[in-house]
């Protein structure tokens, strides 16, 4: 019995010890789950592209040559200057320009507007102000920028604060509180090897329903009906003002300089030849930023009174070659300023 029992154990620090040397070889190999990106896709849909989960920012953008995606997941090269030099811009797929050419997004015609100057852009698609204050952190502070520009677009930023769920309120209303587990979290295995075994058995990174849920969860909107719910939208509006106020806090620790841009919305300026209402969402996004103490530039009134082509591709809803030009053109009689 004795001799069973010590076999036993034996055996069982043997499999022990594989499956831990079999986890570490998967983290050393770099095995993580990787997705093709459906829906609105970069360059008018043109070729494939990935993207991988993330439990700090949910998910990042794959290289991508096809796309100029660099290493880190951004539609740019990796800025070469330091500095007063140098700036990056924050965002969404506003930034990143699903529908025009990387050389048509405003941070690169703005690279160009000043010479000199390097724009290094790490707007991404789907993300939100809470995902793209870590993605600064997390790949803009080392190049040791001088200037950040956030770019908000209110009619989703507020949403992706809620569906997000990497932070809520703590309970003075007055400091984020990470979420564990977010979204991502919970739907991840403990280990890679549970993920590499399903892999092999059915083709899939993780279980068919988990799967499903991923689109969900990374890209789609929340409705906006949810956002006159008073309840959603003091929670919004608490979360879009603690998001800026960290901007604020990082941007001053490394002496950076911080200016927003709010892009107003499709709708209320490409509906009804521009006679919709100014969004709420809009107006309260400036707000902020002012009551935060954070630079803004409103773009409201200067998209109103354009009377060139579209700014905006309607099927698209981003902005057009025109849209990208102008913001650029703002900012840089913004910055001549300065």
């Amino acid at each position: 019995m004795r001799r069973f029992f010590s076999l036993a154990c034996k055996w069982v620090w043997i499999t022990l010890l594989s499956v831990a040397m079999c986890e570490v070889s998967l983290v050393v190999w770099g095995f993580w789950p990787a997705y093709q990106l459906t829906g609105k896709g970069v360059g008018g849909g043109k070729g494939v592209q990935f993207f991988t989960l993330d439990k700090e920012l949910l998910f990042r953008m794959l290289p991508n040559e096809i796309h100029t995606i660099n290493r880190d997941g951004f539609r740019d090269d990796l800025p070469a200057k330091r500095g007063d030099e140098l700036t990056i811009v924050a965002g969404d797929s506003f930034p990143m320009g699903l529908a025009v050419k990387p050389e048509e997004t405003f941070p690169n015609v703005l690279e160009r507007m000043r010479p000199g100057e390097e724009i290094y852009n790490l707007g991404v698609q789907g993300y939100g102000p809470d995902q793209e204050l870590g993605a600064f952190v997390r790949y803009g502070l080392p190049y040791q920028p001088g200037r950040l520009i956030l770019s908000l677009y209110p009619s989703n930023d507020f949403g992706d604060l809620l569906h997000n769920q990497l932070y809520q309120l703590d309970a003075a209303g007055e400091a984020l509180v990470r979420n564990h587990p977010n979204p991502i979290e919970s739907v991840l295995p403990r280990t890679r090897l549970q993920m590499f075994a399903h892999l092999l058995l059915y083709k899939r990174f993780l279980p068919q329903e988990k799967e499903e849920r991923l689109n969900e969860i990374l890209f789609e909107d929340i409705p906006t009906e949810e956002l006159e719910r008073e309840s959603q939208r003091s929670r919004a509006t608490g979360l879009m003002r603690l998001v800026l106020r960290d901007f604020r806090r990082v941007a001053k620790e490394n002496q950076v300089d911080l200016l927003a841009i709010v892009i107003p919305s499709f709708h209320s300026i490409e509906g009804r030849g521009r006679l919709e209402p100014r969004s709420r969402l809009d107006e309260l996004a400036v707000s902020l930023c002012l009551e935060e103490g954070v630079d803004v530039i409103d773009l409201d009134p200067v998209f109103r009174a354009w009377t060139g082509e579209p700014l905006y591709i309607p099927e698209d809803r981003h902005l057009s070659v025109n849209g990208h030009r102008l913001v650029a053109e703002q900012l840089a009689a913004r910055l001549s300023r300065q």
